[in-house]
């Protein structure tokens, strides 16, 4: 087995019995994290060949359903989200949505905002989006798209909703100097790439373009700062994984195109790629994992660490049947 293949599955094993998914205990389940923790699942599963680690991902899926999609242990509500009861409701658990699974319960009504501590409730209500949600939710709605039409699987609604995200992107304001930023950029403009080869994106070909401007731009930024040299008690690990797994699309990307249009930029892009094991090797070095930067955040660090380890399931995309 390949060593970085190695590395991601001991993480990933690490993290499923730490968050109560293959040991004892009560399961804490996050659901930032756990969307990253199946993609993992899956692609070391093709990666290796063996079927442990799709079974996991299937019974994490469930556990989120089942935890997530359930009341909080502390809520005066039990049952599911949705009110269905047990039978339907297992039969359909994200009828209702999911929770998030942060610390705090939603503020009840009546109480006054208070906007530091609304970032940990499960239902959060803040003043502000991330410039680059829309982008996220529009091409998850491609991609969920491209997909229910290679199953033969009805659209729910997908393609309305994908002109709503639509609607919401700034493409003016898309650069950014934050390395998760920056990583989201480079992996959505690799899977809108992947929807217009397989021929399953919507009629949208320039925000390939506009988002590798806009990630070149930041990276150009981001690379003289500072950051990178900082200790690790001053740096946070998710957001600089988050950023080398944007730079595996690019080499993945840059393979795949050339003599296209957006080869001047990918080979820009290309002179930042050296960031991607430099990013992986500090926060490998066990050192680096005792500092409370990394332990404070210990479950979504370990598995983006795991997904920039072994990219695959989370960046390239099923071809279509």
């Amino acid at each position: 087995m390949d060593a970085r293949v190695r590395q991601a599955a001991d993480i990933m094993a690490r993290f499923a019995a730490r968050t109560g998914l293959t040991a004892g205990g009560p399961a804490r389940r996050y659901l930032w994290t756990d969307a990253f923790a199946v993609t993992n699942l899956l692609g070391l599963s093709q990666v290796t060949g063996e079927s442990e680690s799709g079974e996991l991902a299937l019974r994490l899926i469930d556990q989120v359903h089942h935890v997530l999609g359930r009341h909080r242990p502390d809520d005066a509500r039990t049952g599911w989200l949705s009110g269905l009861d047990e039978a339907e409701g297992g039969a359909h658990p994200t009828r209702g949505g999911l929770r998030i699974g942060k610390p705090l319960p939603e503020r009840p009504a009546g109480t006054p905002l208070d906007e530091r501590r609304e970032w940990d409730r499960d239902g959060p209500l803040v003043a502000s989006m991330g410039q680059h949600d829309p982008v996220d939710g529009l091409v998850t709605c491609w991609q969920l798209a491209a997909t229910a039409r290679a199953t033969g699987v009805a659209e729910p609604g997908l393609t309305a909703m994908a002109h709503d995200f639509a609607s919401m992107v700034d493409r003016r304001g898309l650069a950014t100097m934050d390395p998760l930023g920056l990583g989201g950029l480079l992996a959505d403009a690799w899977r809108t790439d992947q929807l217009l080869r397989q021929g399953g994106l919507g009629d949208d070909e320039g925000l390939v373009g506009d988002l590798l401007r806009a990630a070149a731009a930041g990276l150009d930024a981001y690379a003289r700062s500072p950051e990178l040299r900082q200790r690790a008690v001053h740096r946070l690990a998710f957001r600089e994984l988050g950023l080398a797994i944007g730079l595996a699309a690019v080499s993945s990307m840059h393979a795949a195109v050339r003599g296209e249009p957006h080869r001047a930029l990918l080979e820009r892009l290309a002179q930042f790629v050296p960031l991607r094991p430099a990013i992986e090797a500090f926060w490998l070095d066990p050192a680096h994992q005792g500092a409370e930067s990394w332990t404070g955040h210990q479950d979504i660090n370990d598995v983006m660490l795991a997904t920039s380890l072994v990219p695959d399931g989370f960046l390239r995309l099923a071809s279509p049947r």
